[in-house]
């Protein structure tokens, strides 16, 4: 019976615990995987800062956004891994048809995050260029169809 009283201090006390989160660390892992502590692993460890919770893409200022852009930039350019025949019908490739399909679930994706009011409105404006751009390379690999 004297257990609910304490129980019910702990909480009480613990309610009172600082909310503010603890500095992070990045440290590199024996297999080159990093790890995350809240203490310095040795002397290489980078203390991390986190963005504000609930404000997306608003630190990194368009960093993150760019190296998107230029991965998708790569997915779009790849050659395909297997070239058709000439007896082929024409038509596009199979490497085509596989970024089309990623170019289409990037384009649902940014659709959907565009419309996000939680984000920041300068990281939607730059989602929507990257969203214009997705939907121009679609456009183009729909032609070819």
């Amino acid at each position: 019976m004297t257990r609910y009283p304490i129980i019910a201090v702990f909480l009480v006390l613990s309610s009172f615990a600082p909310l503010g989160a603890e500095t992070l660390y990045r440290c590199q892992g024996m297999d080159g995987v990093p790890l995350f502590a809240n203490r310095p692993c040795d002397s290489h460890s980078e203390p991390l800062e986190l963005p504000e919770i609930g404000v997306i893409g608003s630190d990194d200022g368009g960093v993150e956004l760019q190296r998107r852009v230029d991965a998708m930039a790569r997915i779009a350019d790849a050659p395909a891994v297997k070239q058709r025949s000439a007896k082929s019908s024409p038509g596009l490739t199979f490497g085509q048809r596989m970024t089309l399909r990623r170019l289409e679930i990037r384009r649902d994706g940014l659709q959907r995050d565009v419309g996000n009011q939680a984000l920041a409105s300068s990281f939607r404006k730059s989602l929507s260029k990257e969203l214009s751009l997705v939907k121009q390379r679609i456009r183009t690999l729909e032609k070819q169809r």
